[in-house]
């Protein structure tokens, strides 16, 4: 039975009519008196121990344990919790020929995240790769292709700018989460991996640091072949995950995947839903609960190649607290192509 914890107040009656009862003539109740400041001290004490109690009785079960209980639950299972990595890739820098760009030299985005040069390059025909890592862990090191990156103090004869090649700068991820963590722990649970199974292999892709997302279709080309979508949520590009992140996973699947499986590691390139609204109350806050309720059901329901009923978006927005709505657009449902997977786009307010 669940640990039912009682108010102070009610903790103090309970403790001054148990001194009355014992306690002939005694008055607890009566301000200032004796007995009444002992019973309401004591009813303190116990109302601290409830709640150590009841601290201690949420941390009893992984589904609603945190911190460092949950990762004890979880490294029964050998779920461990996934720690914040820097991401890294490639960039190119244009300029005059033969500049040396030592190891050490700053880039940064424009969202403040600083990468350093990890070896020393010097610019051919005009023009040098530089491998790049982020100074500091977390996704906010994660940039497309083509991201534009600038020099902290440019070096001579350089452009002021350095683009971000083809596979994106990948691989940042911040520290998991309780509740992503939890979720890794439970569907490990409730769906044990064994042999290779579809849950082996979205248990091994969530394990992959900048995967946050996966979803696992075998016999997608024939027998013995798996395709496997992976997603960063972090990650703003066209497709889901950057080169670098598919290319990590892929490199991890392999390791542990059945000898037998041809496993591809895809990340699906994004179909964003267009929607077009009318609400009442139209405010900046009714619009904000709108579009985060939106957000929250295209990062849990839609699957690579899948679709989405127009019922599912009226009821989730008819959900958001709103007095009426009429949405114009989609007129019908929404469905992704080979490849893709649905995700928000742009809400026109009308």
């Amino acid at each position: 039975m669940a640990l039912s914890r009682p108010s102070l107040s009610d903790l103090v009656a309970g403790v001054r009519s148990d001194v009355e009862t014992r306690v002939a003539g005694s008055t607890p109740g009566v301000r200032r008196s004796i007995l009444g400041a002992l019973a309401t001290a004591l009813a303190g004490a116990v109302h601290g121990v409830y709640g150590a109690l009841s601290a201690r009785a949420s941390q009893s079960v992984p589904y609603t344990a945190t911190g460092i209980d949950l990762e004890g639950w979880a490294s029964i299972w050998g779920v461990t919790r996934k720690q914040p990595t820097g991401a890294s890739g490639t960039a190119t820098a244009t300029g005059a020929s033969g500049v040396l760009i030592p190891a050490g030299t700053r880039l940064q985005s424009a969202a403040g995240a600083v990468y350093s040069v990890d070896v020393d390059v010097s610019t051919v025909a005009g023009a040098a790769v530089l491998q790049l890592t982020a100074v500091e862990v977390g996704s906010l090191g994660n940039q497309p292709a083509g991201a534009v990156l600038t020099w902290v103090n440019t070096p001579t004869g350089l452009a002021s700018t350095a683009t971000v090649d083809a596979d994106g700068l990948a691989g940042g991820a911040n520290l998991e989460s309780d509740d992503g963590l939890r979720a890794r722990l439970l569907a490990r649970i409730q769906a044990p991996g064994h042999g290779g199974n579809a849950a082996d292999y979205l248990n091994w892709a969530l394990e992959v640091p900048a995967i946050t997302r996966a979803w696992v279709f075998p016999l997608y080309d024939g027998p013995g072949t798996v395709r496997l979508y992976v997603a960063n949520d972090a990650y703003t590009g066209a497709e889901l995950a950057a080169g670098g992140d598919v290319t990590a996973a892929q490199a991890y699947i392999d390791a542990l995947k059945p000898v037998t499986a041809d496993v591809e590691v895809v990340a699906p390139t994004a179909a964003p839903i267009d929607l077009t609204l009318s609400i009442t109350p139209d405010t900046a806050e009714t619009r904000a609960a709108v579009e985060a309720a939106l957000q929250e059901l295209l990062l849990r329901e839609p699957v690579p190649e899948g679709g989405l009923s127009l019922n599912r978006l009226i009821v989730t927005i008819g959900s958001a607290g709103l007095d009426d709505f009429e949405m114009t657009s989609p007129v019908a449902a929404p469905s992704a192509d080979v490849g893709e997977l649905l995700t928000l786009g742009e809400i026109t307010w009308v």
